[in-house]
């Protein structure tokens, strides 16, 4: 592993790969210090919400925005995944720079910009490692509910106005597929479920004397 390339022989094949990774290495100071402030977060460089606040932010094309972010996402994994110092991982993409079909060369500015980008980043390593502890199973994405009354005639005639929660759950499976499912609630039911929830919230307070 240690003897292995930061940039593998198959990207530098790719035309798209180059297309995109000089993209990134010819943006200015501005743009790469916004790239490395946007991977410290915890949802990381790459995203829709990502490429569309750096568009906005210095007028790139959305399109060139993404591609900028993923090479750098793509770079930093790398980095991370390897072992390699961001000095010594800088070092490396310099020389493929300097070795494309029209080079590139690293002023020490974007050297040191680089670097930033590669160096740790705890928020997104943090968000990484919840993502991976719970993704050999499914797991939670979202849910979303809507009281509402529904009417119900009992048979002596009269009209019961029920208050009914209706609930959608959204899960991701470990083969990485999406699912939702959809149930009601009565009040009651409601209220079972928020004890529950209550409990679980309790117990999760246990865990603190471990962490």
């Amino acid at each position: 592993m240690a003897d292995e390339p930061l940039i593998r022989d198959r990207e530098l094949a790719s035309p798209a790969f180059v297309r995109d990774l000089r993209l990134f290495l010819t943006q200015t100071a501005e743009v790469m210090a916004a790239i490395s402030e946007t991977g410290s977060g915890p949802d990381g460089f790459a995203g829709r919400l990502q490429s569309q606040e750096l568009s906005s932010q210095f007028g790139l094309s959305v399109n060139r925005a993404r591609a900028c972010l993923r090479v750098a996402e793509y770079l930093y994994s790398r980095c991370s995944e390897l072992g390699f110092e961001a000095d010594e991982a800088v070092t490396q993409i310099a020389t493929v720079a300097a070795g494309l079909d029209e080079p590139i060369d690293l002023d020490e500015y974007r050297r040191n910009a680089v670097a930033s980008i590669l160096s740790f980043k705890r928020e997104f390593e943090v968000a990484r490692a919840i993502a991976t502890a719970i993704s050999d199973a499914p797991h939670f994405i979202n849910v979303n509910g809507t009281w509402a009354v529904k009417v119900v005639r009992i048979s002596d005639g009269e009209i019961i106005k029920v208050p009914v929660i209706g609930l959608s759950i959204a899960w991701h499976d470990g083969l990485g597929n999406n699912h939702e499912a959809f149930l009601q609630m009565s009040e009651g039911n409601w209220a079972d479920f928020k004890e529950k929830i209550e409990t679980l919230s309790s117990n999760r307070r246990e865990l603190d004397t471990l962490l």
